[in-house]
């Protein structure tokens, strides 16, 4: 590793909480800065909802006929979410499912072509199997490395409201506990 790779891995990853995990990524180039900002903020909406699902998922105790009927609706939710994800999968409108080392601060992930360094992007994670919805993260690529298959890349969360990144972590936190 060179010292610009070093220094990406400390910042992105060092001192925070981290998870490597598997789920379905892509990287994509922005077109224009105003792309990243509104990535941002439908990156918030999305981790809002995320959590919103993961929440209601955690409580297990239900106390009255109100809360029982809505377990039952929640649960067909799922499903039908669970059956549009698997379609969306079908139509290959999901991608393929990549290795990311990932905190509140950055993603690495591999690439079969490298990107410059600067470079602003959109990584769109499908962080939860059940929910065909991507949440689309503005990065800046801070460093890149030549692999057997590819290019190992660094991404910086960039444009990420204080929102953003209360929602990484605590997915990350969600994530972290399951384990």
């Amino acid at each position: 590793m060179n010292a610009v790779v070093n220094n990406a891995d400390h910042d992105l990853f060092g001192e925070t909480l981290v998870s490597d995990d598997e789920f379905p990524a892509s990287i994509r180039l922005a077109r224009s800065p105003r792309e990243c900002s509104d990535a941002a903020r439908r990156a918030e909406i999305a981790l809002r909802a995320m959590s919103a699902i993961e929440d209601s998922r955690d409580e297990t105790e239900h106390h009255s006929p109100a809360e029982l009927l809505n377990a039952r609706i929640e649960a067909k939710l799922d499903l039908t979410l669970g059956l549009l994800g698997m379609l969306a999968a079908q139509q290959e409108m999901i991608p393929p499912v990549q290795e990311v080392r990932w905190s509140r601060r950055g993603l690495r992930m591999k690439r079969n072509s490298g990107l410059p360094i600067g470079s602003m992007a959109i990584c769109s994670a499908y962080l939860l199997p059940t929910l065909p919805l991507p949440v689309d993260l503005p990065v800046e690529v801070v460093a890149s490395e030549l692999a057997d298959d590819g290019y190992v890349i660094w991404f910086k969360l960039s444009n990420a409201s204080p929102g953003v990144q209360d929602g990484i972590e605590r997915e990350l936190f969600r994530r972290c506990r399951r384990k």
